[in-house]
């Protein structure tokens, strides 16, 4: 129910004018992995465009893929994307 509040409040452009993708599923990696197995889930809601950031999305999946987390994708917001993540 918490999260459907959230999700209902998003707007695009609320965290700002760049998307990190990579650093953004580094970070959701980083912070599960003290988390149980059975919990180690990441919801990614995204438009798909990775402008900006140090991680490439590619590789943050490889570390989610190490660490056994899985990585749920919904795209949101853009009819076009410039990275296939």
């Amino acid at each position: 129910h918490n999260i459907l509040l959230r999700i209902d409040d998003s707007s695009v452009g609320l965290a700002g004018k760049t998307t990190s993708i990579g650093d953004a599923l580094g970070l959701a990696v980083k912070r599960l992995q003290d988390a149980s197995s059975a919990s180690r889930v990441v919801i990614f809601l995204t438009d798909g465009v990775n402008n900006s950031g140090v991680l490439a999305p590619l590789k943050a999946a490889e570390l989610a893929h190490d660490d056994n987390i899985k990585v749920y994708t919904i795209g949101l917001g853009s009819e076009a994307s410039n990275d296939p993540f």
